[in-house]
Order: C-alpha cells, then structure tokens, then sequence
C-alpha cells in the first residue's frame, strides 16, 4: 500500500474516534490521542524515505538512465587505406641509385642490367630510377621507404584493376626465394598512368610488374607498353630480377 493512501486511513479512522468520543473525555485525553496519531505518521514517513534511497542505491548507472534517452553508439576509428590507392603525389624514399659496370645497387637489393639495358636517372618522384630497354622501353623503379608501399596483395589487386576489360593475367609468388618476389603480367585495355609509354589507348596493352621484398621496404617494377614492347623486355626483366641478391 502506498504511503498516502496509509495516512489518509489513519487521519480518517482518528477523526471517526473522535466523532464517537463520549462528551465528558477531558481535553487533556484528547491531546494525547492527536499527539500519539502525529507520531504513528512520522514514524510512517521515516521508514518510507530510507527505502527509496536504499532502491536508487542499487541500481547500477545504466538501470536509472529514462527509457526515452538514447545511448551514443560507440565510435570506431576509420582504417587508412594503401596511401598507393588515395594519394596521387606519394614521394619515392630517398635513396642514390649507384651503378657500377653492369651492377646497379638498389634499396637492399643488388642486380645486375641485362645486355642493352641503360639506367636513366633523370626522373621525378615517385620514380627512383628508370632502365631503358634496348628498344626504348622504360621499366620504372619505385621504393617508397622501408615501411610505404603498401603489401603486396594490394599492389597485385591494384595493378589488376586499371584493366577494363581484362583479357589475361598471369601472377607468380615466390616465397621460397630470397628476396620473396611477386610478378604479375596483364594484358586489356589499360586505363591507368602510362607515364612515358608509346602505346595507343585503343590498342592492347600489357602491364609487367614485380614486388620485391627486402630488409630496407619494398622494390617496385613496372612497365607499360604493347605486346611487342613487353614480350621484348618480359625475360630481361625476369632474369634481372630472380637474379638480384640481398644487399649487405
């Protein structure tokens, strides 16, 4: 029963006796029934008051919180995507490309030019350096540091996707070599950066190349051009590759 409803029972059965009350009671009697009727509901409203604090006190933050307001969602961090994907001004990793006789040094790599080929190192970021196929072919090397670049399952998935339509594709890893290389060979319509390459956007094109993995970052190979173009350069560039060593 609420607290209320108690006092109004008890007001209403006081005022009853009263009303039954013989004439001749003295005053003094009468009192002391209203003093008496004041301390059963004070005693009343004491013993309610600590019960509600003792409720509220059990109940936990998320309990006393009204049903009509909301709970913020909880905010998740966004993940960064490959900076190759996004960027279009990403800067190569500061490096000097050193070439002696047939040798060249690369970031943690040492390779060896096949017969005919050139180094150019007259290039702009993001390039590192080009090598000049004997039939003008460029294959353009990047290195973006020792922890840029992105992995090699997104540059394999990028290079893939600037064919449209794709006609082939041919993808080979090799981890059990040392440097792990990734090589990949495309062939479509080509819809991304051709840089220097002389091939007509109608006509097939083929896209050649390669990630190699060393202690000092990634290595990028890539080059543009038609089939004739790249079925020239395609074996050079395989064995300059496969051949290269992990610099000391």
């Amino acid at each position: 029963m609420r607290q209320g409803t108690t006092s109004q029972c008890v007001v209403s059965w006081a005022i009853d006796r009263l009303n039954f009350l013989p004439t001749e009671i003295d005053i003094l009697s009468s009192n002391r029934i209203v003093l008496g009727l004041c301390w059963i509901l004070v005693a009343l409203g004491c013993n309610s008051t600590p019960n509600k604090v003792a409720d509220t006190a059990q109940k936990s933050p998320a309990e006393i919180i009204p049903a009509s307001t909301p709970i913020p969602p909880k905010v998740v961090g966004a993940i960064e995507s490959n900076p190759l994907l996004k960027q279009t001004k990403i800067q190569s990793g500061h490096f000097k490309v050193v070439q002696n006789g047939d040798q060249i040094g690369l970031p943690g790599l040492t390779a060896t030019l096949p017969k005919g080929w050139k180094l150019d190192e007259a290039v702009q970021p993001p390039r590192l350096v080009n090598l000049v196929t004997p039939q003008g072919a460029e294959v353009a090397v990047f290195w973006f540091g020792p922890t840029a670049g992105g992995t090699v399952e997104e540059n394999l998935k990028r290079w893939e996707s600037m064919f449209a339509p794709l006609d082939s594709r041919e993808v080979v890893r090799d981890s059990l070599h040392d440097p792990k290389i990734a090589f990949g060979r495309w062939q479509g319509k080509f819809t991304g950066d051709m840089g220097h390459a002389k091939v007509n956007p109608s006509e097939t094109a083929v896209l050649l190349a390669a990630v190699v993995s060393t202690k000092n970052g990634s290595v990028f190979f890539k080059m543009v051009g038609s089939i004739a173009q790249t079925k020239a350069a395609n074996a050079g560039l395989r064995n300059l590759i496969w051949n290269a060593k992990n610099a000391p």
